[in-house]
């Protein structure tokens, strides 16, 4: 993947910091002083819930994942990426200990390996229709071999792995005749992804002492019928995990990878970038199985395009993150949008592309700061930044400008739909001026069009009242010139959030756009188990008035 790092755009966002404090106050900021003890902590904490009324509702969740007899694929959305299950049993896992007793063996029985449903080995029979994926005969002898273990059955078993052999139909390729070319295959890509990920100098999975009996150094990968689920694969954990840190995983993937049950790229592209996904998830339970789960599913959705970037599955999700609704926070957890959020990852890989082995190192040190660190994702996020001597906001203001040209900035940006306008307006002689009372969400943006209809020369007089700095805003103002690319420029807002800039307007212009942005990385409230936003909190800074103030002058 080509990756460029001395853009045109770098060395405003550098210059923003130098003129922050510049720009004297305009007045009363549209919002309270975030510094004011008495100022509004934004829409409150959630209501309280007892442990165990948070451990039946992961629960639920779980077992209407895995419920064979329900419909696997009902929305569009769900065809095309499946469902979410690694982090739906992983909250079931943080939360187990919680459950009444006669709960937690169904909580068991969902976290159990397939090849615990076999009664003589598990505490449930396996019948096909009672649950997760299981093996109804005993699994065949795994392939083992690295730092993998794959296991398999075959015959007449649901679960049975593809029964292609040494390269029959060449679908699978596979050179051992001991094993099904599929079991080698799947073997393959997860050792590519496993020796990619140790060379770019992440922790391996976290040892499972045995359990799944093969040893302590393995990683246990199943192979199982999973189409009837709607899913593509899934890691999970067989520890009563709770609180930030390590633990083990063992992962799934479906026996074939059928275009009849998943229609989008063939076979081996999705096992591949499954594997790559889901393995990521392994890896990261070795930092902090309990971190944000926009965070693990954005870095995951991110890993496979760096090992995998030629199978674009993760561009499917870019209609749900940052990129198709920029008004939307990053870390929203919910209608795909947690896994549209890769884009900002690959955005900071692009800007800060030092790399190990094949990959960026700083999202990785985002990944240790959240595991032997103590933070969570934003805090992870910005003190990274803050070792490399920049700011969210600074990063925020420029991935909103990239977003909206994608194609300028971004190594693969051609195959991007920009970011929408949140407005068009038309200015005239008659008619210079348009005063806009917006909302803006933490960690997001709106971009405004403003399009001259008058001839001559004109000036756009542009007047901000954004969020304080403190809580994150920021702005671009980006001029297209008739018959020239856009320029972007930072408008520096002094501490209130207030700044006031002049462009080239009228005639000669085709339009002016002004992105309003908020980086906020504030919430209060953590640890509440608010699954909807980072560290189980809310956000300090949501749904705040803020006003943009343009006039055409001469």
């Amino acid at each position: 993947m080509t990756r460029r790092s001395n853009l045109p755009f770098s060395g405003l966002l550098i210059a923003l910091l130098a003129l922050l404090l510049l720009v004297p106050s305009l007045g009363t900021a549209a919002q309270a002083d975030p510094t004011d003890p008495a100022a509004p902590a934004g829409p409150g904490a959630p209501a309280a819930e007892t442990p165990r009324e948070v451990a039946e509702q992961a629960l639920e969740a779980a077992e209407e994942l895995l419920d064979p007899t329900a419909a696997p694929a009902t929305t569009k959305a769900d065809r095309e990426h499946g469902k979410d299950v690694t982090l739906a049993l992983r909250d079931l896992a943080a939360s187990r200990a919680d459950l009444p007793k006669d709960k937690k063996d169904d909580a068991g029985r969902l976290l159990a390996r397939p090849t615990d449903g076999l009664g003589a080995s598990g505490s449930y029979e396996c019948d096909g229709n009672n649950g997760p994926p299981c093996y109804q005969t005993p699994e065949n002898t795994p392939l083992c071999s690295g730092y993998l273990c794959v296991h398999y059955v075959d015959g007449a078993d649901a679960s049975a792995a593809d029964p292609e052999n040494n390269g029959t139909s060449g679908r699978w390729s596979g050179t051992d005749a001991a094993y099904p070319d599929y079991v080698e295959f799947v073997w393959q890509a997860f050792s590519v992804v496993a020796n990619a990920y140790t060379n770019a100098g992440y922790q391996r999975p976290a040892s499972d002492g045995f359990i799944g009996g093969n040893g302590a150094d393995k990683v246990d990968i199943y192979i199982a019928e999973l189409g009837q689920f709607g899913i593509y694969g899934y890691c999970a954990t067989d520890e009563n995990i709770s609180g930030q840190g390590p633990a083990p995983a063992y992962c799934v993937v479906d026996n074939n990878y059928s275009s009849a049950d998943y229609p989008n790229h063939t076979p081996a592209d999705n096992l591949k970038v499954t594997a790559a996904h889901e393995y990521f998830h392994a890896v990261q339970f070795a930092y902090d199985a309990n971190e944000d789960g926009w965070f693990m599913e954005g870095t995951a959705t991110w890993a496979e395009d760096e090992l995998f970037n030629s199978i674009n599955d993760n561009r499917s999700y870019l209609p749900y993150g940052p990129l198709g609704v920029p008004s939307q926070p990053l870390d929203r957890w919910g209608n795909l949008a947690q896994y549209g959020s890769w884009i900002f990852f690959r955005y900071l890989g692009e800007r800060y592309p030092t790399a190990e082995g094949l990959m960026p190192v700083i999202i990785r040190r985002m990944w240790e700061k959240a595991g032997a660190g103590g933070q969570y994702s934003v805090q992870a996020i910005t003190s990274t930044l803050t070792d490399l001597r920049t700011t969210m906001n600074v990063q925020f203001a420029g991935f909103a400008f990239w977003n909206r040209n994608p194609a300028q900035y971004y190594s693969e940006g051609a195959g991007y739909r920009p970011a929408p306008l949140y407005g068009t307006y038309n200015l005239s002689g008659s008619a210079p001026s348009k005063s806009l009372r917006i909302q803006l969400h933490h960690l997001s943006a709106k971009h405004y069009r403003f399009v001259p209809k008058m001839t001559g020369a004109w000036r756009l007089r542009v007047q901000l009242n954004l969020n304080y700095l403190i809580a994150g805003g920021a702005a671009v103002v980006t001029v297209k010139k008739k018959g020239q690319a856009p320029v972007a420029k930072i408008v520096a807002l002094n501490s209130a959030g207030d700044g006031v800039s002049l462009h080239t307007f009228g005639g000669a212009v085709d339009w002016v756009e002004v992105a309003a942005v908020s980086a906020s990385t504030r919430y209060v409230s953590c640890g509440t188990r608010n699954f909807e936003w980072t560290c189980g909190g809310v956000p300090k800074d949501d749904s705040v008035y803020q006003s943009i103030i343009v006039k055409a002058v001469r």
